[in-house]
């Protein structure tokens, strides 16, 4: 079997945070690096080259249903989850959960940290993940007054072309 640094990437971005794909954009070359931190919770940092990190349908059905917070390493990621968006700049985070497809996008390069809980982690601490649900998270939030942001880029998050 030829070498496939995409699917190489997946499998391990997968051993350590959750199960995704990425679509890089045509005009880029692909590079990429995962760094496993932590297994427990679950931490994971990767660098990929500009494209889209998305979770579809099918890989929803994988029985993950982990609550991760999503740092961007990068100077913007824009993100599509529950039908919601979002834009992050550099070290901004979202959470957001494995259960429901979503998608995270840029056009340069893509770097992030994930934080990863499982669901009933989180509701044994008597915490709801789904009150902080994709609002963005900066050193200038507090967790109860989190703010949310339209993206300027749909195309980027889509993973469409411009």
């Amino acid at each position: 079997m030829p070498y496939d640094p995409l699917r190489e990437w997946q499998e391990r971005y997968s051993r350590s945070g959750t199960r995704l794909g990425f679509k890089p954009h045509t005009d880029a070359p692909f590079y990429s690096s995962v760094e496993s931190i932590c297994n427990s919770p679950r931490i994971v940092r990767s660098t990929l080259s500009p494209g889209v990190l998305f979770r579809d349908g099918k890989m929803v059905r994988d029985g993950d249903d982990n609550v991760s917070l999503v740092v961007s390493l990068g100077r913007a990621l824009n993100i599509c989850h529950r039908k919601r968006e979002a834009c992050l700049a550099r070290n901004e985070a979202i959470i957001m959960q494995a259960d429901a497809p979503g998608s995270a996008g840029t056009r340069q390069r893509l770097a992030v940290l994930e934080v990863s809980i499982a669901q009933r982690e989180w509701e044994s601490r008597n915490a709801r993940p789904g009150d902080v649900l994709m609002n963005v998270i900066n050193r200038n939030s507090q967790i109860a007054g989190v703010h949310s942001r339209p993206c300027k880029d749909r195309a980027v998050v889509s993973g469409e072309s411009a």
